[in-house]
């Protein structure tokens, strides 16, 4: 044993106090079983039960499968045996569908579900499954759209855990906002000078309620009302505390309280909290103004009310401590030893929480004692670690590689390694955090490796990385984007993409549908992800929605966390980025972290300051790097130029137009990969693009936004610069027409010397490969 070793399973030892064995972990085979092989019969007349005919006549089918337009019903049958190890446990039965789907088990009815779309219905298997073989049955009715069985799968937990959550969900559900909107409120769309002025005259403005839009982009609104001061909110006599005014602006805003500029004192979820001026008190008047710049689609205020310091302490340990009970419950289905007293404490938890939201003066005590009561099982639970999150590939390089998982609790890991033979390591002899990122160096460039990760008592089963070449060589990669919140559909994209050849993968952004919610970093990216992100490194770039729940461009706090990308780039940092991959340069930028500010030519709209740390950095990048690659590929989120978009015009951001693009034209950048619209666009070059007029093309645009979230379905614009969608635009209306291009997708890139071959693969809904939406081919 080697030195790291021992050291490293003494740690071990000294944390797991449970069990001095280690058991092999994974987690598609341990926290759940999936159903695929089924016997199948479709109906010309509908069915409340499968017809009786012999097991062995049934057609033989796997899931993903689409039931016959023609015909109306379809049901599908399997047998399945509860491994042993779930025996006295809950067994839990998954099913994604689209159309109304009806569930039964040894016969009898189990569950049903009408919802004509796609759905997920999940009922829990009978007990007696517990001891003999189950025969399912699931019938698919059809409708105006084709029925499919999408997924089946078997989850076990202890028995009463999702009742125990179920409730304590429902319990924090009804914890609702407390405080009535305030209206009306008097609005103007446009500048108006002086509106921030008490006495200002403003009977000629309209009146608005919260939630009011208006459209145009960078186009400014005022607002203003007079506003009596509470005597009680919400029920509650104000005593020894002055209400907060809360406010939540779309886009930028500046705020006035009595005609004098005012900052937040504090900022949260729901937007900004002011203090009121000194002096205040119940019943006096306060003149209330502010100016809200709509940076594009629509503007609006989307909150104002008054709320209580006091109250709110309460709303804030409600939310984190949903968060927490649903991650705790993730964490004991993924138990192999989980005990029933933890399902116990849960189910006293809901008692005092039940109860909390009928009294509001002692809103916050009850969650406080909440609070206290779930971290005392919390720590119960943490004394014995396990993996939640599978390893995957980050910042990989020639030399060195670094692996990254998630552990329900800290505790020391390690990554056994070697070509073949696990005969080399990296250790971990103390974690202070849950997430461990563990970098394997001294390798050898563009070689198979085999590595296994263990954590706690739990052991991974090997896995495989290729090192990056040192030098030129042909490779592969793979570009998709905006998966976010459709993770049924970004299910079939990923392992689309794990069936495909590549040697690594890169995101567009929009992993996640708001990046304030951690568990979203977990169940709509990392895990859908997890096909391909053990075997090959992936990169992001960042989006829009990983800013989500975050007033401004601050750090992402999960992001930080979760990735590790290359910074071997001077001025890089983990936002924007660069690396080499074979004979090619690629460049990841963040625009959102650029400032957003006027230029003083008015013509030239939105810009960058020209001092800005990332547009200096990417000048500087692309220029040290010229001439060194036979290829440069840049990826960003939000398109500088797009024409497909929803519910209103949009046609790209013109800060990028004009102060991104003429560097990416100037540097002769090869390709331009981007997301944001949930579609597929492409522009090759032509003509060559001049720097003077700013027109031409230097550069092949591509747009992949189609990895999993709804799709967009109207053409508002025509650029010179996009060559598909070729169907005409259409600016003047918001219904969705015939583009061929909105699909779920995901691009391949082969590269070969100065040759490059490009594939746009669509991915249907059954998860079944579609047609070849776009092909090409590139010579240097």
């Amino acid at each position: 044993m080697t030195f790291y070793r021992t050291l490293a399973c003494l740690a071990l030892a000294a944390a797991l106090a449970v069990s001095a064995f280690s058991t092999p972990w994974d987690y598609d085979a341990e926290v759940q079983i999936e159903l695929r092989d089924w016997r199948y019969l479709s109906l010309a007349e509908p069915s409340e039960r499968p017809p009786a005919i012999a097991h062995g006549q049934l057609a033989v089918v796997t899931l993903p499968w689409t039931v016959e337009r023609t015909r109306p019903m379809a049901w599908f049958q399997t047998s399945v045996e509860i491994p042993e190890a779930w025996k006295g446990l809950d067994v839990l039965l998954h099913v994604e569908t689209r159309g109304p789907v009806r569930v039964l088990a040894d016969g009898a009815d189990l569950a049903s579900l009408n919802a004509p779309g796609l759905a997920t219905l999940t009922a829990r298997l009978p007990q007696s499954a517990n001891a003999q073989p189950i025969n399912l049955a699931i019938g698919c009715a059809t409708g105006e759209t084709a029925a499919v069985l999408d997924r089946v799968w078997l989850e076990s937990e202890p028995a009463g855990l999702s009742t125990a959550v179920a409730a304590i969900n429902r319990s924090l559900d009804v914890m609702d906002d407390y405080s009535e909107p305030i209206n009306p409120w008097k609005r103007v769309i446009a500048d108006s000078d002086g509106a921030h002025q008490t006495h200002f005259d403003d009977s000629a403005w309209e009146t608005v309620r919260v939630g009011d839009e208006w459209r145009g982009d960078d186009t400014p609104a005022w607002y203003r009302a007079r506003l009596t001061v509470p005597y009680e909110v919400a029920g509650v006599p104000l005593r020894d505390e002055m209400p907060l005014l809360a406010l939540d602006f779309d886009d930028p805003a500046r705020c006035y309280v009595n005609g004098k500029e005012v900052e937040p004192l504090a900022k949260d979820f729901r937007g900004s909290l002011f203090a009121l001026p000194a002096g205040t008190k119940p019943g006096d008047e306060i003149d209330v103004a502010f100016r809200i710049l709509n940076r594009w689609g629509s503007g609006k205020l989307r909150q104002a009310a008054w709320r209580l310091a006091s109250i709110d302490e309460g709303f804030h340990l409600k939310r984190d401590l949903k968060l927490e009970v649903n991650r705790l419950a993730r964490t004991i289905r993924a138990h192999d030893l989980p005990q029933f007293g933890w399902v116990d404490a849960l189910s006293r938890l809901n008692a005092p929480l039940s109860t909390a939201r009928a009294d509001l003066t002692r809103f916050s005590p009850t969650l406080q004692e909440a609070r206290a009561a779930f971290d005392a099982l919390l720590a119960e639970v943490a004394a014995d670690p396990v993996l939640l999150v599978p390893p995957y590939l980050q910042d990989a390089r020639p030399n060195q590689i670094t692996i990254c998982f998630e552990t329900s609790a800290p505790v020391p890991a390690l990554v056994d390694f070697g070509v073949g033979a696990l005969d080399r390591g990296a250790a971990e002899t103390e974690s202070q955090s849950t997430i461990h990122k563990i970098t394997l160096t001294g390798l050898t460039p563009a070689t198979t490796y085999t590595y296994a990760v263990t954590a706690g008592r739990r052991q991974t089963a090997p896995r495989t990385f290729i090192t990056a070449p040192e030098g030129p060589a042909p490779f592969e990669f793979l570009v998709w984007g905006d998966n976010q919140s459709g993770v049924r559909m970004a299910r079939h994209v990923t392992r689309a993409m794990a069936a495909d050849s590549a040697d690594f993968v890169m995101s567009v952004g929009d992993v996640v549908d708001r990046g304030i919610n951690w568990d979203e970093w977990t169940l709509q990216y990392l895990l859908p992800a997890r096909v391909f992100m053990g075997d090959r490194p992936s990169y992001i770039a960042m989006g829009n929605h990983e800013y989500g729940g975050y007033e401004g461009n601050p750090n992402v706090v999960a992001f930080d966390h979760y990735f590790k990308h290359p910074d071997t780039s001077p001025g890089s940092n983990h936002y924007w980025y660069a690396f080499t991959w074979a004979n090619a340069r690629f460049v990841v930028l963040e625009p959102l972290k650029m400032k957003w500010m006027p230029h003083p030519d008015p013509a030239r709209g939105n810009t960058i300051v020209p001092d800005d740390p990332q547009l200096l950095w990417l000048d500087r990048e692309l220029a040290a790097n010229a001439g060194k690659h036979d290829w440069t590929f840049v990826f960003y989120h939000e398109p500088a130029f797009l024409e497909t978009w929803s519910g209103g015009y949009h046609d790209g951001e013109d800060f990028l137009r004009n102060a991104v693009v003429p560097i990416l034209e100037q540097h002769k950048v090869d390709m331009v990969f981007n997301g944001h619209t949930h579609a597929y666009e492409r522009g090759l070059p032509h003509p060559e693009w001049d720097p003077v007029t700013q027109l031409g093309n230097g550069i092949t645009y591509i747009i992949t936004g189609g990895g999993g979230g709804g799709l967009d379905n109207h053409k508002y614009a025509e650029w010179d610069k996009i060559d598909i969608p070729d169907h005409p635009a259409d600016p003047d209306s918001n219904e969705p027409d015939e583009g061929e291009f909105y699909r779920h997708h995901y691009c391949h890139i082969s590269v070969d010397g100065k040759s490059l071959t490009f594939t746009a693969r669509e991915v249907l809904e059954n998860g079944r490969p579609g047609k070849v939406l776009d092909n090409f081919k590139l010579q240097k």
